[in-house]
């Protein structure tokens, strides 16, 4: 099944929590009220632990039916089926060795072996999951801990990855309601790192997990080694920050919303934002409405471009008309320039520079640019 949600045999039951909806599989526990922690890991049959196994070499050969032990070590037998006589005989000094700096990672509950890891892997357990989101919105000032309420859990495969939801209260967003979820999400098998993000989609299923992930903002990952509980502390701060930034956003851009402008405060915004005073004041004087020029002794060509560039997409980009000529107009087409319209190396590039580099830089003066505008 694509769901790919566990059958715990034990409980006869699938791993798998869910708050009043039926997810599309069918499969696993329905509440109609929020549980405590500790609950939703039960329902959820997340209640087990992820420990770490020596690993063997075995040197019996494949297709061995019979070995016996002597002195000097093993004689491994092919026997045929049909007449029973000894068809092949090996002699080996040891059944096996150890194997140095790999280990198996193991369900405590049911020794399920999960998967094959080195010897700088540090397991994460489940109940680390929930630990996570409520130390994200732990501080009152971004969210009281009792209005996070875990919406869905489960276990995939054979316990080798596991995922937790929980739903944020909504908040209003330039009138529309936007709802959001935190989603943690770790694996046991040595596949990948451990992640956490915010979402719009409730995940039910490795499909949906697998959507969420890649359309998701704020991601934080974090790798199975000795220091991750310190980087998980890290990402706690960095995704309670973005929470608190949310809600003033919220604030910001309702107001933003209702500020009208003209063409010269988008020139003025836009000028403001890339050029230097000398450049700005050359631009301001020998643009005429929405048609921006300047000397070419005083900005460069390649500015010039890209402030036109900047305006075309305030002017026509999508979803620029639910906002036009508002001064969030103008900061939404900035925003989605730096995001659709700059020509990156590659995705690596481009995400380099969202997240850290130019334009990232560009985005936080437009926001700072957009909060002195609605303060003047």
């Amino acid at each position: 099944m694509a769901a790919n949600i566990e059958f715990n045999e034990s409980k006869n039951t699938y791993s798998f929590y869910s708050l009043k909806e039926l997810a599309w599989h069918g499969l696993g526990q329905v509440v109609e009220e929020a549980k405590t922690p500790e609950e939703v890991i039960r329902l959820a049959n997340m209640d087990y632990e992820v420990a770490l196994a020596p690993m063997y070499a075995s040197f019996i050969p494949k297709g061995t039916d019979y070995v016996i032990t002597t002195d000097n070590g093993f004689i491994c037998q092919k026997i045929d089926p049909f007449t029973k006589h000894v068809t092949e005989e090996i002699t080996i000094p040891k059944k096996g060795a150890k194997v140095n700096d790999v280990f198996a990672t193991y369900r405590t509950d049911n020794y399920t072996v999960l998967g094959t890891v080195g010897s700088r892997y540090e397991p994460v357990q489940n109940t680390e999951a929930i630990d996570f989101i409520y130390n994200v919105c732990k501080n009152s000032n971004v969210i009281k801990p009792e209005d996070v309420i875990i919406e869905t859990a489960g276990v995939l495969g054979k316990g080798e990855r596991i995922f937790v939801t929980a739903k944020l209260p909504s908040y209003e967003l330039v009138g529309d309601q936007m709802d959001k979820y935190i989603l943690f999400t770790t694996s046991h098998d040595g596949s990948g790192s451990i992640q956490a993000c915010f979402t719009d989609i409730r995940v039910v299923c490795n499909n949906t997990l697998n959507a969420a992930l890649k359309n998701c903002t704020n991601l934080q990952r974090f790798k199975h080694t000795k220091n991750v509980q310190n980087a998980m502390e890290k990402g706690v701060i960095l995704m309670r920050q973005s929470l608190a930034y949310s809600a003033t956003a919220s604030e910001i851009f309702t107001e933003a919303d209702k500020k009208m402008i003209k063409d010269v405060d988008v020139l003025d915004y836009l000028t403001d934002l890339i050029c230097t005073p000398t450049e700005k004041i050359d631009v301001m004087k020998n643009s005429v409405g929405s048609v921006i020029r300047g000397t070419e002794e005083v900005v460069s060509t390649r500015k010039l471009n890209k402030l036109v560039e900047m305006r075309n997409f305030i002017e026509s980009g999508v979803g620029q008309d639910t906002h036009r000529g508002s001064l969030l107009w103008v900061y939404n087409g900035v925003t989605s320039y730096l995001n659709n319209g700059v020509k990156y190396k590659d995705k690596l590039d481009k995400f380099d520079s969202i997240t850290q580099g130019n334009s990232y830089k560009i985005a936080q003066n437009a926001m700072n640019i957009l909060q002195t505008r609605l303060a003047a």
